[in-house]
């Protein structure tokens, strides 16, 4: 059951690591800035010619394919090319999917202004989402490799000394071992994790640890 356990977390854990490389990868890194707001605007263009596919301006829904351009805008090349979509939908929106079609209403319209006060406000928060993602996975991955080196320099210290440390669960079970602790039990690392001391040892020994235990804990 131990063994199960840590190679459950192994696994847990690698998936982890290939999720952050992945949204770490997501955002195009390796672009310059001003090839990721030209990809913002190139998001923009192709959610202007999905809304032609869909019908004549008289139909509405000008924000429609306008929403997820936006969106991968952000994903893709971070808050500030996606916020650049959300002015460049806006005003592609205005000036083709509102009256007077295909120029801009002058003259000031409530009903234009809340549309687009409400496209921009969401697509805000929609941008902002997602910069708090991955900053969060960006954060996550310096911690985790953080983490790593630290782990590699405690099993490295670990092993490197000549006295033995082990670690045990609560029942006496054995979850690690350093070489120094293996050299003494005679065994290997698989035949000690997960077993007490009377399954590693000799009977008298592990009589002893049992006897040293039972004093330690009171």
């Amino acid at each position: 059951m131990i063994e199960k356990i840590q190679s459950a977390r192994v696994r847990l854990g690698r998936r982890q690591e290939r999720l952050m490389d992945r949204m770490a990868d997501l955002r195009g890194q390796g672009l310059a800035r001003p090839t990721r707001y030209g990809v913002a605007a190139l998001m923009v263009a192709l959610g202007l010619g999905a809304r032609e596919l869909i019908g004549p301006a008289e139909l509405g829904l000008q924000f429609v394919t306008f929403f997820p351009a936006v969106a991968l805008s952000a994903v893709f090349c971070g808050f500030w090319p996606g916020m650049l979509a959300t002015a460049l939908a806006a005003l592609l929106a205005t000036w083709r999917y509102q009256p007077p079609y295909g120029a801009f209403p002058f003259a000031f319209d409530g009903a234009t202004v809340l549309a687009n006060l409400a496209f921009f406000l969401d697509e805000l928060v929609v941008c902002g989402a997602i910069q708090a993602m991955h900053n969060h996975f960006r954060n996550l991955r310096r911690a985790s490799a953080r983490l790593a080196e630290q782990r590699n320099q405690l099993h490295a210290i670990v092993e490197g000394t000549s006295d033995p440390i082990f670690l045990r669960d609560r029942d006496g079970r054995y979850l690690h071992s350093n070489r120094a602790h293996l050299a003494l039990s005679g065994k290997r690392l698989d035949q000690v994790i997960g077993r007490d001391a009377f399954a590693v040892f000799p009977p008298a020994r592990a009589r002893a640890i049992h006897a040293s235990d039972s004093a330690a804990a009171g």
